[in-house]
């Protein structure tokens, strides 16, 4: 039975086009996943399909009596509480019906024992039909399974009875959370349901999810959630909406071999015009005109091919430490941090070595940032000391960079970076070029871009400078899924030392190899990366555990004049690269005279780049 049916949808903003004619259909228990760089109308759709918004065509259907629940991302949009209900109470409002059951159960009872045979028979009757849906309704359960959600996505006991007009932005987006799984709708749309979510609310609700038969329509740039819980996949980028069927790790595959078939047959129409019309500019006049004519009739009916859609907005990333540090990177003794009246964590000893990759973890509120503020001497101890080791180069990506001072005075990206950095302006729009940041976007305002481009915009200030020690809060916050997966490459690449607090747990499966929890005031040091972590939390075994330190998959800089020639080359031909795939990533150079002198020159960058990097690896290895 199709809960879902979206036929010829199509969505504008202001000249751009989101998504042209639109269509799908969902059935119940359908999981579909809609992914796609920011800005490409994914929560316009999700608003859309929620009766929140107008589409300028088409139409959207449920079927009868289907019931809608809708998450915005955004805090407090749709969310409007009493602020002087409790937050139990506010949960469970989705259940009132349930509750006028039980008052009217309650009331029948009470009759029964002073009314005459004649009504008590028809008490009975009422209160057994009564009793039999409120039963099947999960009547008698219901105060159990609010107080479970609420628990599970992260609320303490302590918090239950708390007026919903006191809770931060994050813990109202919680609660709305809340009240949407209590309800149980048929249809889920959810817009990032796991922001402001820790790692032990995520696990939870993704094995909510995954439980439940409702219909769901996702937006998500949590990938483990995504490879777990899509049974389908809607893509949508560069105004185009395509459709895929089966989970993310079948998207992917599927999308790179369309993305390769779209590229082949944009080659083979290319040639095929070039072909056309030099014949119709050779023979335009003389004997051959009749078939000039008939080729340049070809010509005017052949339709131009469509561009291949690229992920432009993925950063080109590459991140590589200056001079290496002593093998002792930090040492922290007896550490204790927090506020007066509050410890958040006490009795920490903790050493890293040069390229170990630290993730600290733990619920939100137990102390992480603040721990990091600590060691970097940005906050004093309560207890105990913290030494760096010689030749320390330290960047912070704080979690809300504009609190440290970015965008200030009005100055434009380029600006921004430019003084932070020193690089002269040319040279750092082909550095910004590689973390997405092209076209006009570097000459916009600090405080006018999106939050995923302020996050891009900080990253590559803070790897301008190579530091060999990168400590980072949340930095895919903004970040869409390619940036994301980009973000994680280079961090795989990178040959310094990596402390990391995040809630991706894509992020820290890939890279650390040792974890740190806060909790409830302790501070535990698992050896076993996030594998082990992950185990301790769902009780399941281990998987192998991540290295603790990078791979050696790119080139890092080492000593010797002919290494370094060797990555100045590289670095070179890094840039050339990012510029021709801005090039190839225009429409204009495909409406131009020599298109595939373009993608001959990128091929031929490529090739020289994967020679010099198995250069560099040979004699990387025999130093």
């Amino acid at each position: 039975m199709k809960v879902l049916t979206v036929t010829g949808l199509t969505r504008r903003h202001g000249d751009r086009v989101l998504f042209h004619e639109l269509a799908f259909s969902l059935a119940r228990g359908d999981r579909l996943a809609v992914v796609g760089p920011n800005g490409t109308g994914k929560s316009t759709l999700l608003r859309i399909l929620a009766g929140r918004e107008a589409a300028d065509a088409g139409s959207v259907a449920w079927a009868r009596g289907t019931r809608v629940g809708y998450l915005p991302q955004e805090v407090g949009e749709g969310l409007a509480f009493d602020p002087e209900r409790p937050v139990l109470a506010v949960a469970a409002e989705p259940l009132a019906a349930l509750d006028a059951m039980q008052a009217r159960l309650n009331e029948l009872e009470a009759q029964m024992g002073h009314v005459g045979p004649e009504r008590l028979a028809d008490c009975l009757r009422e209160y057994g039909q009564l009793a039999e849906r409120f039963e099947d309704a999960g009547g008698y359960s219901r105060r159990a399974r609010v107080r479970s959600v609420l628990l599970g996505l992260g609320f303490r006991d302590s918090e239950l009875d708390l007026p919903s007009g006191r809770l931060s932005g994050g813990q109202r987006t919680r609660l709305g959370l809340a009240q949407l799984l209590v309800a149980e709708p048929d249809l889920m749309l959810l817009d990032e349901p796991t922001n402001h979510l820790d790692l032990e609310a995520t696990a939870w609700l993704e094995d909510y999810l995954a439980a439940t038969d409702a219909t769901l329509v996702l937006v998500a740039h949590d990938r483990r959630l995504l490879d777990r819980l899509a049974t389908a996949v809607l893509e949508l980028d560069g105004g185009r909406a395509a459709m895929y069927r089966g989970g993310y790790g079948d998207y992917r595959a599927q999308a790179r071999a369309r993305k390769v078939l779209e590229e082949e047959t944009a080659r083979a129409r290319t040639r095929e015009v070039a072909r056309l019309q030099a014949y119709v500019n050779r023979y335009r006049a003389g004997s051959r005109a009749r078939q000039a004519r008939s080729r340049q009739k070809a010509l005017e009916r052949l339709e131009p091919a469509a561009v291949p859609v690229r992920a432009s907005s993925r950063p080109a990333i590459g991140l590589a430490a200056g001079r290496r540090s002593h093998r002792l990177v930090m040492q922290a003794r007896n550490l204790a941090g927090g506020y007066p009246g509050k410890v958040l964590f006490s009795g920490l000893d903790l050493e890293l070595r040069r390229e170990d990759r630290l993730g600290v973890v733990g619920p939100n509120g137990s102390g992480k940032t603040t721990l990091l503020r600590v060691l970097l001497g940005m906050q004093p101890p309560l207890v105990g000391s913290v030494r760096w080791g010689e030749g320390v180069e330290v960047a912070y990506f704080a979690q809300a960079p504009e609190l440290e001072g970015a965008g200030t005075d009005g100055r434009t990206a380029l600006e921004e970076f430019c003084n932070r950095t020193g690089m002269l302006p040319g040279q750092a729009r082909s550095y910004l070029a590689r973390y997405g940041l092209r076209g006009e976007t570097p000459l916009r305002e600090v405080a006018a871009l999106s939050g995923g481009e302020r996050t891009r915009l900080r990253l590559a200030e803070l790897v301008a400078g190579r530091p060999n020690v990168l400590v980072l809060d949340e930095p895919t916050h903004h970040l869409d899924l390619a940036a994301r997966e980009a973000l994680v490459e280079a961090f795989e690449g990178y040959d310094g030392t990596l402390i990391l607090v995040t809630h991706d747990r894509y992020l820290l499966e890939r890279l650390v190899g040792r974890v740190l929890e806060l909790k409830e005031g302790r501070a535990t040091l698992l050896e076993t990366g996030f594998a082990g972590y992950r185990a301790r939390l769902t009780g399941e075994a281990p998987a192998p555990v991540a290295p603790a330190r990078r791979p050696a998959t790119r080139p890092a800089r080492r000593s010797g004049d002919h290494l370094r020639a060797i990555e100045e080359a590289i670095g070179s031909l890094e840039q050339r690269k990012a510029y021709l795939e801005d090039v190839l990533a225009s429409p204009d150079t495909y409406r131009g005279p020599e298109p595939g002198a373009v993608a001959r020159e990128y091929r031929e960058v490529t090739e020289r780049l994967e020679a010099l990097y198995r250069t560099w690896e040979t004699l990387a290895e025999a130093e």
